[in-house]
C-alpha cells in the first residue's frame, strides 16, 4: 500500500479510525472522510510523517460526495482504494421504525456506498483499477431483533458488492465485503450505556460469539487494510466475516 491513496469515510472514530490508522503506518496517503472534524486526528498523522487529508462530508449527499473525491483528487491526483465504512444504527421493529429513521439510516448504511463508489469507479477506471471495500456487518448475515432498518441496509451492502464486483471484474476494480461481530466501538460501547439492562447486554453478546470476546477496531482494520492491498489480488466479489465465530454456529 506504500504511496497508494486511499478514502475511508466514517473515519473519526472506531473502526474507521482504527483502519486509516493502519493505511498510514504502510505508507499509504490517506484521505480522511467524516460528518465530524478529523483534522486533528490528520495534524497528528503529519506530526508522525504521514500524508493524510480530513474532508468533513455526509456521505449520503450525492454533492459532499463529489466535493470530498475532487478534493483527493486536488491534492493526491488519483484514488487507489475506497473503504465505505460510514453507518448509523436506529433500533426498533419494522413497526416501530418511523419513515424518516428507515431513510435516513438507508441513506447513511447504504445509499452512501452506491454514492461513493458511483463517484470513484471512473476514477479507478481510467486509472487501471483499483479496491472497494465495504463493511457490513454481522446482521448483514444473520436476523437480529430489534434492527430491522439496520439489518436491511446491511444485508443491501452485501448484494451490492457482489453486484459491483461483477460489473467491474473487468475494469480492474476488486470489490469485498468485510462483516465485523460484535466490536469494541463507542457506538456500540455507547448502546449499551443507553440500555437498562446494558451490562447483560454485553455479557449476553459476548456469549454469542465462539471465541467469548469482542473483537477490536485493531482486529478489523487488519483484514480491511488487506482486502485494500495487492495481497488480496485474487479476491473480489468475497464476504469475510471477522466476528469471533458467530456467524458460525
Amino acid at each position: 500500500m506504500k504511496g497508494k491513496v486511499v478514502i475511508v469515510t466514517g473515519a473519526a472514530s472506531g473502526i474507521g479510525l482504527a483502519a486509516s490508522r493502519q493505511f498510514v503506518d504502510v505508507g499509504a496517503k490517506l484521505a480522511m472522510i467524516d460528518i465530524a472534524d478529523c483534522s486533528g486526528l490528520v495534524r497528528a498523522i503529519r506530526e508522525d510523517g504521514g500524508d493524510a487529508l480530513s474532508v468533513e462530508a455526509d456521505v449520503s449527499q450525492a454533492g459532499d460526495v463529489d466535493a470530498m473525491v475532487e478534493r483527493t483528487l486536488s491534492v493526491f491526483g488519483r484514488i487507489d482504494a475506497l473503504v465505505n465504512n460510514a453507518a448509523t444504527v436506529v433500533f426498533g421493529r419494522v413497526d416501530e421504525t418511523s419513515e424518516a429513521d428507515w431513510d435516513r439510516l438507508l441513506d447513511v448504511n447504504l445509499k452512501s456506498v452506491f454514492l461513493c463508489s458511483r463517484t470513484v469507479v471512473p476514477v479507478m477506471r481510467k486509472q487501471g483499477g483499483g479496491a472497494i471495500v465495504n463493511v457490513g456487518s454481522e446482521f448483514a448475515l444473520i436476523g437480529g431483533p430489534q434492527l430491522a432498518a439496520y439489518c436491511a441496509s446491511k444485508g443491501g451492502v452485501i448484494q451490492l458488492t457482489r453486484a459491483m464486483a461483477a460489473d467491474h471484474a473487468a475494469d480492474g476494480i476488486r470489490v469485498n465485503a468485510v462483516c465485523p461481530g460484535p466490536t469494541a466501538t463507542p457506538m456500540l460501547e455507547s448502546e449499551f450505556a443507553a440500555a437498562e439492562d446494558g451490562d447483560a447486554q454485553r455479557q449476553a453478546e459476548i456469549e454469542r460469539t465462539m471465541l467469548k470476546r469482542f473483537g477490536t477496531p485493531v482486529e478489523i482494520a487488519n483484514v480491511i487494510r488487506f482486502l485494500a492491498s495487492d495481497e488480496a489480488s485474487n479476491m473480489t466479489g468475497a464476504v469475510v466475516a471477522a466476528d469471533g465465530g458467530l456467524t458460525a454456529l
